[in-house]
C-alpha cells in the first residue's frame, strides 16, 4: 500500500464554467462539442438544436418522435471520431 495523491478530490482544482440553457430547450438536455466549436444539444422530448459559439445563435435541426414514457427519451448526443471529414453525429 502506498500513499496515493488526493488532489482530484480538492475542490479548490476544479473550475466551473456554466454555459447556460439553450433558450429554446423545454426540458432536460445533453451535449457535445464538435471539433469546430460547435455544441450540438439534445433533449428528452427529441429536439436537436445546434449552437454556433461564436454567432451565440442556436438553430433547430429536428423534433425527432420519441417516447418519454417514465424515464425514456433521446440522451446523449456524441460526434464521430472522424467528424471532421465524415460529418457524422449519433443520437
Amino acid at each position: 500500500m502506498t500513499d496515493g495523491d488526493c488532489g482530484a478530490t480538492v475542490l479548490a482544482n476544479y473550475e466551473m464554467t456554466w454555459s447556460g440553457r439553450s433558450p429554446t430547450s423545454t426540458s432536460r438536455s445533453a451535449s457535445t462539442c464538435s471539433p469546430d466549436g460547435r455544441v450540438l444539444q439534445t433533449d428528452r422530448r427529441g429536439g436537436v438544436r445546434l449552437h454556433d459559439t461564436k454567432t451565440n445563435t442556436t438553430k433547430v435541426l429536428a423534433q425527432i418522435p420519441v417516447c418519454t414514457h417514465s424515464e425514456d427519451g433521446m440522451y446523449g448526443p456524441a460526434v464521430d471520431n472522424d467528424f471532421a471529414t465524415n460529418r457524422w453525429v449519433y443520437l
